[in-house]
């Protein structure tokens, strides 16, 4: 069983004060599982009509498993805030419109150079290009989600944004 296999990890996240875990884009089992397990998700959109569609899928799908369960929106390469607040306003009309529900608007990652060529190193973009626009953002989103999280349940100081210790399990889905 899919949640069974995952006790042991969200037994783990006791020693963090927040996990971003990426299960990619779909409306899988899986994904739909481990997100129902969470205590909010995160979609990560683009201006693309597919992915848009995928994000509408599985807010349909989380509204049927887990219909108290907060949906937020990052909007990811987008040229401006603007621009992705357009983007995060299409997914909401038809979301209120077919379910009743409107997902909040986190933010948005513009598109950077400087990201692709971290991820291009394997390298977080906000220890190669910590100045770079794609980082700022990533700082001010981690920031957000952090002060929105539950008190910590681990005595262990936070680490800093820039610190060599992995997290957990980290990712964005375009």
């Amino acid at each position: 069983c899919i949640r069974d296999s995952l006790v042991p990890f969200f037994e783990a996240t006791d020693r963090y004060d927040l996990v971003l875990v990426d299960a990619g884009a779909g409306v899988g089992p899986a994904v739909i599982t481990l997100a129902a397990a969470c205590e909010r998700v995160l979609l990560v959109v683009t201006d693309e009509p597919t992915c848009l569609t995928d994000a509408y899928a599985t807010i349909k799908v989380l509204c049927r498993e887990a219909p108290s369960l907060p949906v937020d929106v990052v909007v990811n390469l987008a040229p401006n805030d603007r621009t992705a607040r357009e983007v995060h306003q299409r997914l909401s009309r038809v979301s209120e419109r077919f379910l009743s529900v409107s997902p909040c608007y986190l933010g948005h990652l513009p598109h950077d150079p400087r990201l692709q060529r971290a991820v291009g190193r394997q390298r977080a973009v906000v220890e190669t290009h910590p100045t770079a626009p794609s980082s700022r953002r990533f700082v001010a989103l981690a920031r957000e989600l952090l002060a929105a999280a539950p008190p910590s349940r681990s005595s262990a100081p936070p680490a800093s944004p820039t610190s060599t210790n992995p997290p957990a399990s980290t990712g964005t889905h375009t």
